[in-house]
């Protein structure tokens, strides 16, 4: 598989981080996660390491299936 971005990741991570009422800001504080990366993932299509997105998850109170789309809604 050569496609290196998950249709959907940007919407369930901007859903999630806006459940938890957290600004990007706050994320990128609370996991170490540099603002650049967090505006890739946001804007860009980017995806995150498997660290950063362990990081992700356990903050924003998700399953990483869930942000990679491979679980249903929350």
């Amino acid at each position: 598989m050569t496609d290196k971005h998950i249709d959907g990741f940007e919407d369930r991570l901007q859903k999630a981080i806006g459940a938890m009422d957290m600004t990007y800001s706050e994320v990128c504080r609370k996991t170490g996660i540099g603002q650049s990366c967090m505006n890739g993932y946001i804007n860009y299509g980017m995806m995150p390491n498997c660290l950063n997105l362990v990081r992700l998850s356990k903050l924003l109170g998700v399953t990483t299936d869930w942000l990679l789309g491979l679980e249903g809604e929350v």
